[in-house]
Order: C-alpha cells, then sequence, then structure tokens
C-alpha cells in the first residue's frame, strides 16, 4: 500500500522563509566589514606595557577581539578569575591633554544610530561599536553611585563607581561608540544592583586608551584604587 505524504502550501511557505533568512544571515555575516572579526589569546605588546610586569603572573588573556580595521579589544581574567580587565587603545587625532580632550557629557540616551556593537565582558556586556572612528573629543556619562574622579590630569584620568550605566561618545556626536550597564548581569543577585568599576583613560607616547576594571564574580570587591595601581606610569 501506498502513502501519499501531504505538506500542507503554508508549510512549505514557511520552511522558505526560514531558508532564506539563514541564508541572509550567512551572507550579511560574511559580507558586511561589520560583522568581520578575528580572535586572538594573545595580549599586544602594546597594551602589555601599560601595566606593571608582575600583572603578566596573575592575568590571563582571555581574548584579543580586532574588529574590522579597528584596534585590538583586549581582555583579561587577573587573581584567578575575580576580576576581568580590558583594554582599548582610542585612535585620538588630537595633541590635547586629556583634561581638555575629555569632558562629562548630558547624553543619557544609548543612540546607535544602525551600527552594530559587540559585546565583551564576563559578567556584564561591554559594547563596542564596530565602525572605526577618528576621535577629536570624547564624551564620559557616568551613571552611579557615587562617582569619584580619583586622579585628573594631563595624561590620566581615572574614576572609580558603583556603576549602572556608562556611555561614551567621540567626538560630540549623538551615536554611542562604547557603553555598558551594570543589569545586564547574568547573575540574578545583581539585576538590580550596582557595579563597581574603574575607568582610566591614559594618555602615553601621545597614544590615549581606555581601560576598565570589575569583577567577575558577585563574591569580590573591588577598591577605587584597584586598576590604578596595576598601571606602569
Amino acid at each position: 500500500m501506498k502513502y501519499k505524504i501531504r505538506i500542507s502550501k503554508w508549510k512549505i511557505i514557511g520552511l522558505l522563509v526560514v531558508l532564506i533568512f539563514i541564508l541572509f544571515l550567512a551572507y550579511h555575516s560574511g559580507n558586511n566589514p561589520d560583522y568581520q572579526f578575528k580572535s586572538e589569546k594573545i595580549m599586544p605588546e602594546k597594551y602589555w606595557s601599560l601595566f606593571k610586569d608582575d600583572l603578566r603572573q596573575k592575568a590571563t588573556v582571555i581574548q584579543s577581539l580586532t574588529l574590522k580595521d579597528q584596534n585590538p579589544i583586549s581582555e583579561l581574567s587577573i587573581d584567578e578569575g575575580k576580576y576581568f580587565v580590558e583594554v582599548f587603545q582610542l585612535d585620538v587625532k588630537s595633541e590635547e591633554s586629556l583634561t581638555s580632550l575629555i569632558t562629562l557629557s548630558d547624553k543619557k540616551e544609548i543612540n546607535s544610530n544602525g551600527i552594530f556593537y559587540y559585546p565583551v565582558g564576563p559578567l556584564f556586556d561591554v559594547f563596542y561599536k564596530t565602525a572605526k572612528s577618528q576621535i577629536f573629543h570624547i564624551n564620559l556619562n557616568l551613571k552611579g553611585n557615587p562617582i569619584q574622579t580619583t586622579v585628573k590630569n594631563d595624561s590620566v584620568i581615572a574614576v572609580y563607581s558603583k556603576f549602572d550605566r556608562f556611555l561614551i561618545n567621540y567626538n560630540n556626536s549623538d551615536t554611542t561608540a562604547i557603553y555598558a550597564n551594570s543589569n545586564r548581569s547574568a547573575e540574578t543577585e545583581l539585576q538590580n544592583n550596582s557595579l563597581p568599576i574603574n575607568l582610566i583613560f591614559y594618555k602615553k607616547n601621545r597614544e590615549v586608551f581606555l581601560i576598565l576594571m570589575s569583577v567577575s564574580n558577585a563574591q569580590s570587591t573591588l577598591d577605587s584604587q584597584q586598576l590604578y595601581d596595576l598601571i606602569n606610569f
């Protein structure tokens, strides 16, 4: 006895839509430069030189991620996974001191303007814009309590906070370049709580770096000088 398999035209249409969507994503990720990146477990020596020598003994490179033609975003795990540090060289095109280059901003809303971001971080995500930018000015918005500027001079600006959110915009643009929300934590006990963070802007040999440090688990604490004490000034 022969059996006829009957498939409705709507199921066929549905399968075709799913197939087209999968093919679209595959093509888009392979051909859109915003999605092209490489990941390595090696941090550039330029980034290592920002830190004191003994950090190599207690740090593990999680990844160095290069998006398009941007500088790498390097992520470290420190002290057996208690903390994570991220390092990113900013494409600053300015001879100004950091006190002139960086200002506090009142831009409190994340505005992507259709660009793509790549998330990095173990406990909460720090989102980096995938499009490269020439930077002549930096706007920083940090929401948290307390907010302490622990160091501020021509080459170093260091900030500590139990933050809810921070945003970085370039050149007074409305487009958000880098941002993070503490309430995006994967650990349920931190869903509605602020998280401690150290943010340092460091100008060295006419190049500017963003370095941030935070906890990797809910049990760790972070003091206001913890990242500063790791830096090779």
